[in-house]
C-alpha cells in the first residue's frame, strides 16, 4: 500500500515578553523624535512617544543617562528582525501556525529551525560545551501586540510575573514538548512531539517559550528578517487525516 505524506513549511511568530507592548506593525525603521542635551533627562528617564503616522498608543521607552546626555540623537524604533533567546527570563514567546495541517493527522517528523543573527559568543559556544534547550508550552491565549511580562493580553494578567505560575490552571504547562542541544549557525530541534501535541485535537495552540541552560546564547532571526532563508520555521512531514 502506498501512503502519501505531505511536507508543510510552517511560519513561526514570536513576541518578547518585555515590560511594554509593541504596537508597531512595520519592520522598517521610523525616526519618531529628536532630543537635545538640554532636555535634562534623569538617569533612566522614561518618555512616551506617539507615532505621528498611527493612532496606536504611544510606545514607552527608557533612556540611560549616557544616551540622554551625549548630544542630539534620533530615536529609532523598529520591529526587530532578530531577538535574544537565552534563559527562561530572557526569551521570546513563539507560536507556529499549524492551521494547514488537518487535526488528527499522522505526524511523521518535524523540525524547529532557528538561524543565528549574530556570531557565536566564545562564552556561550555550543560547539565547545554541552547545552540544552527546552520548549515550554504556554497555557494562555496571548496577543502578539499586547503581551508583556505582566499580561498576556490587554487587561488579562499572568498569575505570576513572566507566566511562572505552575499550580492549578498554570500560565505555562508543567512539562516540555521538545528538548535538545544547540548547534552552530543553523539550530535544529526535533519538534515532532510538539506538533503532535497541538494537532491531536486535545490542546489549543498557544505557542511556547524556547529557553536554555545558559551555556548557549542565541540572537535569533525573527519572521521580520529580510531574507526568507533566515526566518524561523517548523518543517513538518505528515499523513493527512
Amino acid at each position: 500500500m502506498l501512503v502519501r505524506s505531505w511536507l508543510a513549511l510552517v511560519a513561526v511568530s514570536w513576541c518578547v515578553p518585555v515590560d511594554a507592548a509593541d504596537p508597531r506593525p512595520e519592520p522598517k525603521v521610523q525616526v519618531l523624535f529628536d532630543f537635545e542635551e538640554e532636555m535634562d533627562l534623569k538617569d533612566w528617564s522614561s518618555l512616551e512617544l506617539p507615532d505621528p503616522k498611527k493612532k496606536e498608543p504611544p510606545v514607552k521607552i527608557e533612556l540611560s543617562k549616557e544616551l540622554a546626555t551625549s548630544g542630539k540623537h534620533s530615536l529609532m524604533l523598529t520591529k526587530d528582525a532578530a531577538h535574544e533567546i537565552f534563559m527562561r527570563h530572557r526569551s521570546p514567546l513563539m507560536r507556529m501556525d499549524l492551521s494547514s495541517i488537518p487535526a488528527g493527522s499522522e505526524i511523521l517528523a518535524a523540525q524547529l529551525v532557528i538561524v543565528r543573527a549574530a556570531p557565536i559568543s566564545k562564552d556561550h559556544n555550543p560547539e565547545e560545551k554541552p547545552t540544552m534547550w527546552v520548549a515550554e508550552p504556554c497555557n494562555r491565549p496571548w496577543e502578539e501586540y499586547e503581551v508583556n511580562a505582566y499580561q498576556y493580553a490587554k487587561d488579562k494578567f499572568w498569575k505570576a510575573i513572566g507566566g511562572q505560575y505552575y499550580g492549578d490552571d498554570p500560565d505555562f504547562l508543567p512539562f516540555y514538548v521538545a528538548y535538545g542541544p544547540g548547534s552552530g549557525k543553523v539550530n535544529v530541534w526535533d519538534f515532532a512531539e510538539a506538533v503532535r501535541f497541538w494537532t491531536g485535537g486535545k490542546h489549543a495552540n498557544h505557542g511556547f517559550m524556547l529557553h536554555g541552560d545558559s551555556n548557549d546564547y542565541i540572537k535569533g532571526f525573527a519572521r521580520e528578517a529580510k531574507e526568507f532563508k533566515d526566518r524561523p520555521a517548523v518543517l513538518v512531514i505528515y499523513v493527512p487525516k
